[in-house]
């Protein structure tokens, strides 16, 4: 006598639940805190953005050193606080891509500044 022989897929209950291979994807869950400095780092790129254009208006071409000064006070400000949120990120996770959401956005908002400040200054 034979032994009995699997089914062939044909004869395989269609509904039947199909094993994985491979381990289903968990997706990472951010902590409280997490979101929390991300809405810091955000909150200082809008102080170093938005907040100097309330010192010295973006269609001025002249503007007073002191006004000028102030105006990229702010933007320092925002890049300090942008940096300070990245670095407490980075502390709580040592992801490296938080490196690069450190220096590369903030180098953007310091040169930026630099600029506008030189161009109004030195016309």
């Amino acid at each position: 006598m034979s032994s009995p022989q699997p089914p062939t897929s044909s004869e395989k209950d269609p509904e039947a639940p199909v094993a994985r291979s491979i381990a289903p994807m968990r997706w990472p869950k951010p902590s409280g805190g997490g979101l929390g400095l991300f809405a810091l780092w955000v909150f200082g790129g809008l102080v170093g953005a938005i907040a100097p254009a309330f010192v010295v208006s973006p269609a001025d071409t002249t503007a007073s050193t002191s006004a000028l000064l102030g105006a990229f006070g702010l933007t320092v400000l925002g890049v300090l606080i942008m940096v300070v949120a990245c670095v407490l990120l980075y502390r709580r996770g040592r992801d490296g891509a938080v490196i690069i959401l450190a220096v590369v956005p903030t180098g953007v908002l310091l040169a930026g500044g630099m600029m506008l400040l030189g161009t109004k200054l030195f016309v």
